[in-house]
């Protein structure tokens, strides 16, 4: 799984930021069953929780999978007056 952010917005500088996660699916807790099982062999669920307006939670087989921080680009530079959802309640 790879969780992403993606923020574009041609009248900003920069245009366009992007940040992702990596999550391996044989992190998931021993008692999955869906632990190990590869994408195309069955059904898996996955979910997204914005946790506040900077926080986004990715879930994977009922289990959390990665996250990412709005506003943060992958090199790791923060970009600050960026809008973001903020009217998102978790």
């Amino acid at each position: 799984m790879n969780p992403q952010y993606f923020h574009a917005d041609s009248g900003k500088t920069p245009g366009e930021i992007r940040n992702y996660g990596n999550f391996n699916q044989s992190g998931l807790l021993d008692v999955n069953p869906l632990k190990d099982v590869k994408w195309n062999e069955d059904y898996h669920t996955f979910g997204v929780w914005w946790k506040d307006s900077k926080n986004i939670q990715f879930h994977l087989d009922g289990e959390p999978g990665g996250s990412v921080v709005v506003g943060v680009d992958k090199s790791g530079k923060t970009y600050t007056g960026l809008d973001t959802i903020s009217a998102t309640k978790s």
